[in-house]
Parts: structure tokens; C-alpha cells; sequence
């Protein structure tokens, strides 16, 4: 499980600690000894040795005849199938790398080819063999300040897949936290992340590459949220102030393209159009030209079959459909369904969901009430699901009482960002001179603490599992016990006598309503 060697000569198994690992390791080492005699230099370089692994396993080697027109083609081929990433698509012997260094033959799996051939084969390849190589993954741990990333990638063949994960460091006074409606964003090639952090100046967005220590400021992002990447992996969509923005990360000031500022959910299309969730003025989904101008809505909810809003949407990898969420007025009424892009009919995909994530080829990952990441088959229309749903991420934040919002983000190129930890926390009197003392030592998701009127106990949100309630911590006694059993309850208050609470929760037919319930758990609650 350690990893321990040389990142330039290491293979991708060895540099992620596999337990299993054979000769085809030493194979990748040999190939990169031998791209570094013919260069000049390592296949992967970086300034640190986590970005050369990262570049290692999310990059391939330059090819060596764009500076060295003189190596034979066939001595190009052998070496670049040695550095494959997979071990299965490596040679199998010494003796056959030999052989096609020499440009007599190359074994394969499924017998021998000319070098010529091999070569032709390799460039045939092309971009879509590139896609089925392991996709990565990114888990972002947002409360401790770090961000990592991982790559979970689709094998062309049913072989076991390998979940990559790298943690990157930021300074303290750069504190990411968990923005909304999802805790950061992840470029489509896993090179660079984009987090919000609030400092003395507000919430301000950065930029972070993979291959490097520091994040850069944004500038114009103040109050950034819901934070997209176009499909080029060259602009960064925000809302802000009310308003839609791009940007590139280039240090250029932001470019407003239309009014906006739900956080409903959104999604930059191949097409060049920007997809938006519910607004202010259009409950269902909307779009505009990512060249700027008015938001156009495309789909309405039926109010007839009980839907208030169309929320999360995510465009099929052709831009002609789109996956969002029919919310009904609760996590647990709401469902995923289709709708072109252009307009039509909307058809449910068949399984209950609370936010699409991503659809890749004909599958679709999607977030389920109870904060499992999950996977479906669609079809061939990419409208509807095919055979059963299959989990496929632990559990990820889920914020209680939302439509949601949650700590998850999936970008088109397979990498995924989450945040995990750092919503917890203790009950405890901060006094003006910063001092803390603690009053529960349990650590929990605790929001919106309040004291009673005569001081004696606290009236607090506790969530978990995308569910909230109102607890009461009792100080002479130091007991903390659950008060409402409403689903959803939050944010409460006191009545001035200290005798009820008051609460937000979901009422009638879905709605939040205000409720009033006695402080020492006795009768029911009113609306």
C-alpha cells in the first residue's frame, strides 16, 4: 500500500501503491528510461513530485518525434505502448519490447503486426480510445483547507477500475468552504479547480491548477457561486450580483451574459448554450447563448401533476437533451426527467433522484435522496434508464431542508469534486476576546443556535443524512434532546415568554410553513 520509488520511473500502479504489481511495471520504468535517452528528459515532469504523478496518470508523454524527427517510427510506438497507463496494454515480456525497438515485430494479444502497422493503429486510436482510458475523479476535503482529486476511469474492457486520489494543500487565509449549491468546480481535463473562500473582503473565487502550489484570485468573482467550466475547459461561468458571468483564467475582467442568480443549477453545452434551473421569472428551464442575451425558457412544470420547479440541468454529451429535476416541493417527491433542449415532451428517466451529476456515453451518475451517488443505463435516446441503478460513491453532504444543494460536483470530463468533513461542529460560548469554551463535546451538524430568554437552554438545527430537527440543549442538565419530529425542521426561534418554538419546516402539499411547538416537547405541533 506504500509508494515508494522515483515518480519519473514509476508506474501508474506503483505510484498509487497497488498491492498487486508485476513485471509490466518494470516495463513502464524501462520506457521511461529509454524516452529520457532519446529526449532528454523524463516523460512527466513537474516542480513537485505529486504534479508529476498527477500528470502521470492524468496525461500522455508528448510524443518523441515532435522534437526528435529522427527516432524511427516503430522505436516511437514501442516506447509510448510501454509507458501505457493500463498494464494490460503494455508488452507482456522484456523480449517483446526488445523486438519492436528493433522494428522486427510486436507481439500482441492477439498475435504479431508489422511496426507500420502499430503505428497506423496507435494514431487510429485516436481521441476515442483516449476516452475509454480510466477516467479520473476529484474529492475535494473543503473544511481542513485541502482539495484533492481523483480519476475514476471506464475501461474498454471489463477490467477493475482504480479510484486516484491526490490532496492539494492551500494556505490557511485561502480556506475553502462549501460554496453552494455544490462545494467547487473541476475543469473537464481535472487540471484546475475553482472554490470559493470568504475572507475579510467576502467571498472571493480562486483558481487552482494541479501542477501548481498557489491559487490565484479571480478578479470581478466577489460573491461567486454555482461555478461552471465551459467544454473547452477555457472560461469559468458564475453568478454573481444577480447576473450570469464568464471569465477566463487568464486575469481578464468577467464578461456579464445575462441576468441570473437562483443557483438552481446549470450546464455549458458543446452547442455553446448555457442551461439554467429555475429563476425568479421562469420556473423551468431556461437557456441562453454563452455569447450573452436573454434567457429563453424551453420547458415548464405541469402543475397539474404536482411540479413546482425544473432544477439541476445537464446536458447529454450531444447537446440535444437535457437530464434535470422535477421538484415537487421535497427531497423525497422529487424525480429525474428528459427534455430536448430545443423544447418537446418531457419523459421521466424511471428512477427517484435528487440532482443529475453527469452523463458520460449512455450512463448517467446521479445523487439520490439519501446522498448516494448513483448510476444508471440509458437507452439509446438518452432519455430513459435500462435495467437497475448501481451505487457508485459512498455518501457525500446533503443540505437538509434544501432542493439539492449538495457537496458534489461532476465536470463532462469524468472528474469529480466533493466535500468531505468540516460540517460538524460544537455547541460553544465565544467571548469578545475570542475565547472559546465548549459546551457539547459531541460533534455534530449543528445551525442556527438560540438562547432562551432566561439563558437556560439552547434551541439548535441539528442535521444528518439530508434530514434536519430541532433539538434542545438543556444547560443544567447538559442533555441535548430532539424536540420536533416535522420533517425538515430548522431554524428556530423563541417565543419571548421562552414557553414555544418556532420553526421552519414542510407543510401542506409541500410548501414550508411556519410552525409553533412547546418548548418542554408537549402537544403537537401547530401550523
Amino acid at each position: 500500500g506504500l509508494s515508494l520509488g522515483t515518480p519519473q520511473y514509476m508506474s501508474p500502479e506503483q505510484a498509487t501503491g497497488d498491492r498487486v504489481i508485476d513485471g509490466r511495471s518494470d516495463i513502464y520504468s524501462l520506457g521511461a528510461v529509454a524516452y529520457e535517452m532519446l529526449t532528454g528528459e523524463p516523460p512527466h515532469t513537474g516542480n513537485t513530485s505529486q504534479a508529476i504523478i498527477a500528470r502521470m496518470l492524468t496525461e500522455r508523454p508528448r510524443p518523441m518525434r515532435t522534437g526528435r524527427p529522427s527516432i524511427p517510427e516503430h522505436v516511437e510506438f514501442a516506447v509510448q505502448r510501454a509507458l501505457e497507463k493500463l498494464p494490460a496494454d503494455r508488452f507482456t515480456t522484456a523480449h517483446d519490447f526488445a523486438q519492436a525497438m528493433l522494428g522486427q515485430s510486436t507481439a500482441g494479444s492477439t498475435g504479431l503486426f508489422s511496426s507500420a502497422q502499430a503505428v497506423q493503429r496507435s494514431k487510429a486510436r485516436g481521441w476515442k480510445a483516449r476516452l475509454l482510458d480510466p477516467v479520473t475523479a476529484v474529492l475535494g476535503v473543503i473544511a481542513i483547507a485541502a482539495i484533492a482529486f481523483a480519476f475514476v476511469h471506464k475501461p474498454a474492457q471489463e477490467t477493475s477500475t482504480r479510484a486516484v486520489r491526490f490532496v492539494m494543500d492551500v494556505p490557511d487565509s485561502l480556506r475553502p468552504f462549501d460554496n453552494y449549491p455544490w462545494p467547487a468546480a473541476v475543469s473537464p481535463d481535472g487540471g484546475t479547480v475553482v472554490f470559493g473562500s470568504a475572507g475579510t473582503a467576502g467571498v472571493q473565487l480562486y483558481s487552482l491548477r494541479t501542477d501548481q502550489l498557489e491559487p490565484r484570485l479571480i478578479p470581478g468573482s466577489a460573491g461567486g457561486s454555482q461555478v461552471l467550466f465551459s467544454p473547452d475547459g477555457e472560461w469559468v461561468l458564475f453568478e454573481a450580483g444577480g447576473f450570469l458571468k464568464k471569465v477566463k483564467l487568464d486575469g481578464s475582467a468577467p464578461i456579464t451574459i445575462t441576468p441570473g442568480g437562483s443557483n438552481n443549477g446549470g450546464d455549458w453545452t458543446i452547442k455553446d448554450e448555457i442551461l439554467i434551473g429555475s429563476e425568479s421569472t421562469f420556473h423551468g428551464l431556461s437557456k441562453v447563448s454563452a455569447a450573452g442575451g436573454e434567457l429563453v425558457e424551453f420547458s415548464k412544470p405541469d402543475s397539474s401533476k404536482g411540479e413546482l420547479n425544473y432544477l439541476w440541468p445537464i446536458a447529454s454529451p450531444d447537446g440535444k437533451n437535457v437530464v434535470f429535476t422535477r421538484w415537487k416541493g421535497s427531497l423525497a417527491s422529487a424525480d429525474l426527467a428528459t427534455v430536448p433542449v430545443n423544447g418537446g415532451d418531457v419523459m421521466p428517466v424511471g428512477v427517484k433522484g435528487i440532482r443529475p451529476l453527469a452523463v458520460f456515453d449512455r450512463t448517467l451518475v446521479y445523487l439520490r435522496e439519501d446522498a448516494v451517488v448513483m448510476a444508471i443505463h440509458l437507452d439509446r435516446t438518452l432519455r430513459r434508464g435500462e435495467g437497475s441503478p448501481v451505487p457508485v460513491l459512498d455518501p457525500v453532504n446533503v443540505i437538509a431542508g434544501n432542493n439539492g444543494n449538495s457537496g458534489i460536483f461532476v465536470s463532462r470530463g469524468g472528474a469529480l469534486i466533493t466535500s468531505r468533513g468540516g460540517t460538524k461542529s460544537q455547541l460553544a460560548w465565544i467571548a469578545k476576546d475570542g475565547n472559546a469554551s465548549v459546551i457539547t463535546s459531541e460533534s455534530r451538524r449543528y445551525s442556527h443556535p438560540r438562547l432562551s430568554p432566561d439563558g437556560s437552554r439552547i434551541a439548535v438545527t441539528v442535521s444528518d443524512a439530508g434530514k434536519s430537527a430541532v433539538w434542545i440543549y438543556d444547560m443544567a442538565s447538559r442533555t441535548l434532546s430532539q424536540l420536533t419530529s416535522v420533517a425538515t425542521a430548522q431554524a428556530p426561534e423563541w417565543s419571548p415568554d421562552g414557553t414555544l418554538i418556532y420553526y421552519m419546516a414542510l407543510g401542506g402539499k409541500d410548501r414550508i410553513s411556519v410552525y409553533s411547538q412547546q418548548a418542554d416537547g408537549g402537544g403537537a405541533p401547530q401550523i
